[in-house]
């Protein structure tokens, strides 16, 4: 019932915002599962030190993906995943 009401609240979003250690802690996929329907979300996440692991499960989403990030911590864009739809800001 927690999930199905989470899931309700996430359809009717135009995006998901989240923090890194959130992904890190529960290495979410953060998207609307539905029935037999699953849909994904635009994600923002808050990663200060571009800490998220190259493995998380939200680098499968389809939709664009915006990660925040410290300027102090550009160095280390070179070792973060570079798609398509990935953003850094």
């Amino acid at each position: 019932a927690i999930k199905e009401h989470t899931y309700r609240c996430r359809q009717t979003s135009d995006a998901i915002l989240t923090t890194a250690k959130t992904i890190q802690h529960d290495d979410p996929f953060l998207d609307v599962r539905l029935g037999n329907t699953i849909e994904n979300k635009r994600l923002y996440i808050l990663d200060r030190g571009l800490k998220l692991s190259n493995q998380a499960k939200i680098w499968h989403n389809t939709q664009s993906i915006g990660v925040f990030y410290s300027s102090q911590n550009a160095g280390k864009l070179s070792t973060m995943p570079a798609k398509e739809n990935i953003r850094y800001i």
